[in-house]
């Protein structure tokens, strides 16, 4: 993105990342065979465990994108199919998302540069399948002024649950589960073996012999 000719591969992973169909499977990287897991917490009180969090949160992201992601996704509640405005978003899905009141504020801060809405097949559970699905949000980042800093914060913190980060270059997924690590989730190991030696400071030692076996 960014001005840049968008290549045949960059097409086909753009494409998976818009299929209804495609099955995001969290986490990460226990369920893609091309995946890191970093470690973000680390101190031994609660202020130096959640700035660290923070701050290695903010270093692998550069890390990953050397300058910016070309695009972010995320998940977004459906509470009321008939509400199909709900945010004055504009879409020929024609279905809107409706959130709670106190999730507006921040929904406002993601939607408001978002150019497509992608129809999920997703139901929860516990709700009724007529009552609740999901939409999936695709916010492209080129040309626009977007505070990354803010949203890796909400991440961290479970302000906002969840919001991928997409390099259509390197074919990656960067997602932060919570304060206690991220996943980076690549489309094969040539992609995925330069970023494991540059994040090897960062990278989760419960998990690290099956990275190991993975990209060496």
């Amino acid at each position: 993105m960014g001005g840049d000719k968008m290549t045949h591969d960059n097409v086909k992973f753009l494409d998976k990342l818009h299929d209804p169909n495609f099955i995001f499977e969290l986490p990460w990287f226990y369920n893609n065979k091309y995946a890191l897991r970093c470690e973000l917490g680390i101190g031994t009180d609660d202020k130096e465990y959640m700035d660290n969090a923070y701050k290695r949160a903010v270093e692998i992201f550069n890390i990953v994108f050397d300058k910016k992601p070309d695009l972010y996704f995320f998940d977004a509640c459906i509470y009321d199919y008939s509400c199909v405005s709900a945010m004055g978003f504009k879409t020929n899905i024609g279905v809107m998302v409706r959130a709670y009141k106190e999730e507006l504020k921040d929904l406002a801060f993601l939607q408001r540069n978002c150019r497509e809405m992608v129809k999920v097949n997703i139901t929860l559970d516990d709700i009724e399948e007529d009552m609740m699905g999901r939409n999936r949000f695709f916010v492209y980042t080129d040309k626009k002024k977007i505070d990354f800093d803010k949203i890796l914060k909400w991440e961290v913190t479970n302000a906002w649950h969840y919001v991928h980060f997409v390099s259509l270059d390197d074919e990656c997924i960067f997602s932060i589960y919570d304060d206690r690590g991220l996943d980076i989730v690549f489309t094969s190991k040539e992609k995925g073996k330069p970023f494991y030696e540059k994040l090897k400071p960062y990278l989760l030692e419960y998990d690290i012999e099956r990275m190991k076996k993975t990209f060496e």
